[in-house]
């Protein structure tokens, strides 16, 4: 029969390791995937009941691109921040089709405190946070497919703490942008309507 000191040292494990399960503090589980938002229990429920989210009017925090379009192939740099700088230890990151739950692109040059998700058949599709220190900012570099797949968003959520988080983040729409070819047919084309409007009035002026 195990003593009162083992029981004691048993019931002490579990409490420990259900507090760490619970915080996520080295990162969202993949089971965060499909929607991409923060899920913690309460502990004065004994881990029965939900917290509540904050209301979305009250998140200072936004997912920010360096530019509002993306090109096939590409790099896109985009950032978690706060609008006066506001502090947050826990985060979920990972681009979609806009108006679609397919995961898009891969995540490179990741800061300290964070660490890649596969969420899909990619690997580093998504990111996340590595432990519970707070963090001012973070910013990462996005690749998108090879292919283009039109309009994009990141989305998300962010964490205060254990009892205090923001759901359902997303970023301003991404359009998919012209390729160089495209480009390229634009100069052209210009380039042969300012030939003929100068053989025009080199015309006129004979």
């Amino acid at each position: 029969m195990p003593s009162t000191v083992q029981c004691s040292l048993v019931s002490l494990v579990v409490l420990v390791c259900g507090l760490q399960a619970d915080g996520y503090g080295s990162g969202a589980p993949k089971s965060t995937c499909p929607h991409g938002n923060a899920i913690h229990r309460s502990r004065s429920s004994n881990y029965t009941e939900f917290y509540a989210p904050q209301p979305a009017a009250s998140n200072p925090f936004i997912f920010h691109t360096e530019d509002d379009q993306y090109h096939p192939g590409k790099s896109l740099r985009v950032t978690i921040s706060g609008s006066n700088g506001e502090l947050f230890k826990g985060f979920f990151l990972q681009a979609r089709a806009f108006n679609s739950n397919k995961t898009l692109g891969v995540f490179s040059d990741l800061p300290a405190l964070t660490k890649p998700v596969q969420c899909t058949g990619t690997v580093d599709d998504s990111v996340t946070h590595t432990g519970k220190e707070e963090k001012e900012a973070l910013s990462f570099l996005w690749t998108a497919p090879e292919e283009g797949v039109g309009d994009i968003i990141f989305i998300g959520s962010v964490a205060l703490g254990h009892s205090t988080f923001y759901v359902n983040m997303a970023s301003s729409i991404i359009a998919e942008g012209t390729t160089g070819n495209a480009g390229i047919l634009q100069v052209n084309l210009c380039v042969m309507v300012i030939g003929l409007i100068a053989a025009l009035i080199y015309t006129t002026d004979e």
